[in-house]
């Protein structure tokens, strides 16, 4: 009769081991299996926002200028990081609405202080840059409401700041008959669109021990108004550079000063005034930007690695928080309205007859209705 016998303790013991290195082997690839997800759910995150700053800074350059002397498509604000052609942390663009449009309304017409419309299809708000133009464009000038004004059925009045004559507070100019409709045909007010990008740090979660989260702000040139830092646009951007180029490629510096007066649409093309470095003169916008991956990798960050934001061409890197993968990308863009050589003033509908024309209605004459 033969007997029944069990494990010995050895046995045991190598079964054991086995079993948990087993379950250990399995732990660690679950573990870097996880991290991979996150690792590239992060670098997702970070190209997600990369796409959404590029999609917005693209449109708004090529629009530049719309409807404006190109002298006033690019701004440069004070705080502006200037000093090389590399060195430009900002970006401030101008264009005219396409989508606004207003009738200066007679007999009370325009004036330093203030423009009189027909109506206003929209609320707009204190610091909203104006632009006025008269019949044919043969004048036009600017202005800074001074305080909030409703959308309005009937008869409004924008109140303007005080003409400086420094633009957008150029009021005095609206003093002019044509702006009162003295040629027969109402002026025309439009809205100038301001997008001013730069780079915020923003604490989300407003915990001390983690790093703020950066994003590419975009305001409005509201002026000193509570919510003049705008919005956040795209997650992610550490770092916005910005350079113009000249006809010929070559970088420069805009400025706005009497060493660099701007050209205006009859200068001719081999005039000097097309050679200085007035922002008139910008024909391409070369833009970089670096965005980091919405998460970090733990284990880049336990070592320390990726704390510095990429160099960019003309600059040094920049210390950033550890262990986020970063995403360097460059463009040139070009912003071809800075080419016109008249000021653009589509023909306007003047249909008081069609019950509902531009307000839901093509109006009889088919002409626009907006800001075109």
């Amino acid at each position: 009769m033969r007997t029944r016998r069990g494990f010995t303790l050895i046995e045991m013991l190598m079964g054991t081991t086995v079993a948990m290195l087993t379950v250990l082997a399995v732990a660690a690839a679950f573990i870097a299996f996880t991290r991979g997800i996150y690792t590239q759910e992060g670098i997702r995150g970070g190209q997600a926002g990369m796409r959404q700053a590029l999609h917005d800074l693209t449109r708004q350059v090529r629009m530049a200028g719309y409807g404006l002397e190109p002298a006033y498509a690019f701004g440069l604000p004070d705080g502006w990081s200037g000093s090389g052609p590399n060195a430009s942390d900002r970006l401030v663009v101008r264009s005219r609405d396409l989508m606004f449009s207003a009738a200066v309304a007679q007999p009370d017409g325009a004036s330093a202080g203030s423009i009189h419309v027909a109506s206003l299809p929209v609320s707009l708000r204190r610091g909203q840059i104006l632009q006025v133009v008269c019949p044919g464009a043969m004048r036009w000038g600017y202005g800074r409401l001074s305080q909030d004004v409703p959308a309005s059925n009937g008869a409004t009045e924008l109140p303007l700041e005080p003409a400086t004559g420094v633009f957008p507070n150029l009021g005095a100019v609206f003093d002019e008959p044509c702006f009162d409709g003295a040629v027969g045909l109402p002026a025309r007010v439009f809205k100038v669109d301001v997008h001013d990008y730069s780079v915020q740090l923003v604490d989300d979660d407003g915990s001390p021990g983690t790093p703020p989260r950066p994003y590419l702000f975009r305001a409005h040139g509201l002026g000193a108004r509570p919510d003049a830092v705008g919005e956040p646009i795209a997650e992610g951007i550490e770092a916005l550079r910005v350079t113009f180029l000249r006809e010929n490629g070559a970088a420069f510096v805009p400025r706005w000063d009497v060493a660099h007066p701007p050209p205006d649409y009859e200068t001719p093309a081999g005039s000097p005034l097309r050679l200085n470095d007035n922002p008139a003169n910008v024909r391409a916008v070369r833009v970089r930007l670096v965005a980091r991956a919405s998460m970090a990798d733990s284990v880049l960050r336990e070592a320390g690695m990726e704390a510095r934001i990429p160099a960019m061409a003309g600059e040094t890197a920049m210390p950033a928080p550890a262990g986020y993968r970063r995403f360097l990308y460059e463009t040139t863009l070009v912003p071809r309205n800075l080419r016109s050589t008249e000021m653009p003033l589509p023909a306007y509908s003047q249909d008081t007859t069609t019950p509902g024309a531009c307000t839901g209605r093509m109006p009889a004459d088919g002409l626009l209705c907006a800001g075109g």
